[in-house]
């Protein structure tokens, strides 16, 4: 993006959409929301991940058995919430990838 900008004709920057102010404004907006996009979302994969593999190691110490049975049944439970997420309507689904 740096070496596109310095390539730009002066009078780019001239006009007032393109203007330092605007953009740093948007520079700074931009980053937020790709700090809100990927902070976010990769920590709660992660925090979904530990919980199932701490839960599944908990259940297989505990009730081996139970635990089989449950992982036999994850795969439809999954598809179930697949299912629901893919009806949901597009506002809900826009607004939840902006948090």
């Amino acid at each position: 993006m740096f070496a596109n900008l310095v390539t730009l004709d002066m009078g780019y920057f001239d006009q007032k959409s393109n203007g330092t102010g605007a953009m740093a404004s948007r520079l700074a907006a931009d980053t937020a929301l790709v700090a809100a996009g990927y902070g976010g979302g990769l920590a709660m994969i992660f925090q979904a991940m530990t919980s199932t593999v701490l839960a599944l190691g908990f259940g297989f110490y505990y009730n081996w058995q139970l635990t089989l049975v449950l992982l036999v049944l994850l795969p439809v439970r999954a598809n179930q919430v697949a299912r629901a997420i893919r009806c949901r309507p597009p506002a809900t689904q826009r607004s939840s990838t902006l948090s």
